[in-house]
């Protein structure tokens, strides 16, 4: 499958700074973002929902900012993803941070979801009964997709 990448890279050289800047972003993670986006955009517009998908959203409060990878509206529901590439030890300390959020959204554990495609299947189920949010990989993302507006 043939995937446009969202940025030209006709002028990717170390000269050009910004698109070299662009790339190597999208090789560390960035992908992820842009195919988790696709996938869910298609998944619920094949379904007829009415979706509006938001990237890099950033947020601030009084104790903490940052920003959500993707935050879906699906038929006047919210869901929040965020994306891990590495393994579980490169972001276990941040997964209290995501539950937190979860809880002042007042999200349900099923539209909070976190995709870490390096976790198998065992371990994904077995922290998403431990947090209180939505751990998967791009093998069962469809499936949690379809719980998240069930929910």
């Amino acid at each position: 499958m043939f995937v446009k990448l969202p940025f030209n890279t006709s002028a990717l050289n170390r000269d050009n700074k910004d698109v070299f800047e662009n790339y190597s972003k999208f090789l560390r993670g960035g992908w992820l973002e842009y195919y988790l986006y696709k996938r869910v955009y298609q998944f619920y517009e094949r379904r007829k929902s009415e979706i509006v998908c938001l990237t890099n959203l950033k947020f601030s409060t009084l104790n903490e900012s940052g920003e959500f990878d993707l935050i879906a509206l699906v038929d006047k529901q919210i869901i929040v993803f965020e994306c891990k590439t590495g393994d579980y030890e490169s972001f276990r300390e941040r997964v209290p941070r995501y539950v937190e959020r979860s809880k002042q959204l007042e999200l349900p554990q099923e539209r909070f979801i976190l995709v870490a495609p390096r976790l198998n299947s065992a371990h994904r189920r077995e922290l998403s009964q431990t947090h209180r949010i939505t751990f998967v990989g791009l093998d069962d993302l469809e499936a949690n997709l379809e719980a998240a507006i069930a929910a």
